[in-house]
């Protein structure tokens, strides 16, 4: 019961006691008043009678006497009337037999009225003739009581009933603030830190109020410097002070977690972008001069990939820059190098003291999961055979000469065939909590079963599936096959993690049919969580997900996380259960400092939202130890277990 009613309630209780003692005193007191006017009423005619049977008689005549009391008995409520002779014998008597009451039963037990008798003598002169006996019936005083008590208490049900409402009014009136205080107190659960405005009436109201505005407040400053702090770290650690874009450690990040991500990518490029001239502009104008050049450089680069999702742009070192640009094919592919070398031209067309010219190698992938440095490696012989040969662009495909190796549309057949003959296996892999060991969760790892057998990791099939939009299918038979797991029980895991493409959250048919499966099994779904890969996400479109998840009694994570700006306010949007450092900051985490100190710090700022951090791709047996000083909640990789078939 909320505060309000049960303010209402107390107040309207007490006020229909209050009601009903004066009810009570009200009747008790009229009850008193009637009996006495009984008393003297019975005693008056008594007297009355006695008097005029006096004057008339000169003996005890009962005919007479009849006349004078027959009249005053029908005029009253009486329940008798009687001459008694002077030795007691009745000379005259008058007798009713009441009718039935108006007051009810209870009524006339609750305040009972006496049948009073009044008694005079009869004199003629000095000669007593015999006595008068008067009693009086109660029925016409029950009568008048009960209409008093009837007509009170329907007046006090009316002044009841005005005194609840006005008191309602008047109490919603007061307590209003407290919804506001509610409000808050239930986004300060939600992890969502504001500011509680209300306008109260009481300086208790606005106490409270004030009280939890400044513990909002004073979270979302911790959070705030803790977070400008971890920016500052980022930029120092990850981003080139003179280009302004990324340093070539921040774009090997950022690359290979957009290669080593759930989903994958499906296929794209890798340019090498080489300055020719710099070194004469810094000698002949410089090295003022020639930061500025590759200032320009960088922010003209940068300008030139914003069209292509999920595209990166680094300085590798001196004159060299990079570009990273996903899930775009070979013409695709060249149109954007050719567009972002001309912008690059014009951006470095301005008088200078020396010509400085652009060249480019770019290595093309597609249908396979290239290493970063396979990428690199054919980008350099790309630019390479472009500087012997005079060309400003040449073009290689890192997947050329490839034995085995299958295109998307051969995938697509692949996948097409293994989810009607439904030959798709679940594995799974711990994620163990730190420092104790725990087991957090085990996440489902898809693996496809060949038409003879064999396993073929996600790694393999993903990026084809990704490109021909087969993720949703694939997603909705994993979510069919993990609740068909846990219902079974027995070695079931207590908890399991999903992983979900970008490509299910944005498909109202997966979803639905996701809803539809969780709220048949509720028990189920408060043992399931799902993770998206922070690459690549619409943030509306999986807050919204995340939403109906959590309505459906499961969880939402975000997987694949980066160390940087963007990742933190995505976080601090969609408030998940956890988060999944990409395996890529895993051998950074253990060779660098500065990577465990903007590790600590993440954890320090996703603290006070309770969401907490787990590191993904740990193959070093001894880093586990590192990261439980960071304070990280758990990791999962092979340095804990291998992915297992999960029965």
């Amino acid at each position: 019961m909320t505060l309000r009613r049960l303010l209402v309630a107390g107040v309207t209780l007490a006020f229909l006691a209050v009601l009903a003692g004066v009810e009570a005193i009200v009747v008790r007191n009229a009850q008193l008043s009637l009996q006495q006017q009984l008393e003297a009423h019975a005693q008056e005619t008594a007297t009355s009678l006695a008097l005029t049977l006096g004057a008339l008689l000169k003996e005890a005549d009962p005919a007479l006497s009849e006349t004078v009391i027959n009249p005053v008995f029908d005029r009253g409520y009486f329940a008798s009337v009687r001459l008694l002779a002077v030795d007691g014998r009745e000379l005259v008597a008058r007798r009713i037999t009441p009718g039935a009451a108006d007051a009810p039963a209870w009524f006339r037990a609750l305040f009972p009225l006496e049948a009073p008798a009044g008694e005079a003598l009869v004199s003629s002169g000095w000669r007593q003739l015999g006595r008068v006996a008067v009693t009086v019936h109660p029925e016409i005083a029950y009568r008048q009581l009960w209409r008093t008590a009837y007509e009170m208490l329907a007046w006090f049900a009316l002044l009841y009933l005005a005194a609840v409402l006005a008191v309602g009014r008047y109490l919603s009136s007061i307590l209003r603030p407290l919804d506001a205080l509610e409000r808050a107190a239930i986004a300060i659960g939600n992890r969502d830190f504001r500011a509680v405005t209300i306008d109260a009436q009481t300086v208790e109201l606005r106490r409270v109020a004030g009280a939890m505005t400044a513990l909002a407040e004073k979270v979302r400053e911790a959070i705030a410097q803790e977070s400008a702090r971890a920016e500052r770290l980022l930029r120092d650690a990850y981003v080139d002070p003179v280009a302004g874009i990324a340093s070539y450690r921040g774009f090997a990040q950022r690359v290979r977690t957009a290669l080593q991500s759930e989903t994958g990518v499906a296929a794209g490029a890798l340019a090498i972008i080489a300055l020719k001239g710099l070194e004469e502009v810094n000698r002949r104008a410089g090295m003022a001069a020639g930061d500025a050049l590759v200032r320009d450089a960088g922010q003209a680069l940068a300008r030139a990939l914003e069209p292509v999702p999920g595209a990166v742009a680094g300085r590798r070192q001196g004159a060299t820059f990079l570009a990273f640009m996903p899930d775009l094919r070979r013409d695709q592919a060249s149109a954007q190098i050719q567009s972002a070398l001309a912008a690059l031209r014009e951006r470095l067309s301005a008088p200078s003291p020396t010509a400085v010219d652009v060249t480019a190698g770019v290595a093309l992938f597609e249908g396979t999961r290239p290493q970063l440095a396979q990428l690199e490696d054919w980008a350099e012989v790309a630019l390479h055979r472009a500087t012997q040969q005079g060309s400003a662009l040449l073009v290689l495909d890192a997947d050329a000469g490839r034995a085995g190796g299958r295109t998307s549309e051969a995938w697509g057949a692949v996948i097409e065939a293994a989810l009607a003959e439904h030959r798709l296996a679940l594995y799974g892999q711990n994620a163990f909590a730190l420092p104790g060991g725990e087991v957090l969760h085990v996440e489902a790892v898809l693996r496809l079963i060949e038409a003879d057998g064999s396993v073929v990791p996600a790694g393999a099939f993903v990026p084809a599936a990704h490109r021909l939009s087969l993720l949703p299918r694939l997603d909705r038979e994993v979510a069919e096959v993990a609740v068909a797991l846990l219902s079974r029980g027995g070695a079931a895991p207590a908890r399991l993690a999903l992983n979900v493409s970008m490509q299910s959250v944005a498909d109202p048919s997966y979803r639905a049919v996701l809803h539809a499966l969780l709220a048949r099994e509720p028990g189920i779904a408060r043992r399931l969580v799902f993770e998206v890969s922070a690459h690549g996400l619409d943030a509306d479109a999986t807050a919204a997900f995340a939403g109906e998840l959590r309505a459906a009694g499961a969880q939402f994570a975000l997987d694949d996380v980066e160390l940087s700006a963007e990742s933190l306010a995505l976080t601090h949007r969609l408030l998940p259960e956890y988060v999944k450092l990409s395996p890529a900051y895993g051998a950074d985490i253990a060779a660098h400092a500065d990577a465990r100190f903007l590790l600590e710090s993440l954890v320090a700022i996703l603290r006070p939202l309770e969401v907490k951090v787990i590191v993904k791709g740990v193959e070093d047996p001894a880093l586990p130890a590192t990261l439980a000083l960071t304070g990280v909640a758990g990791y999962q990789g092979h340095a804990g277990e291998r992915p297992h078939p999960l029965a």
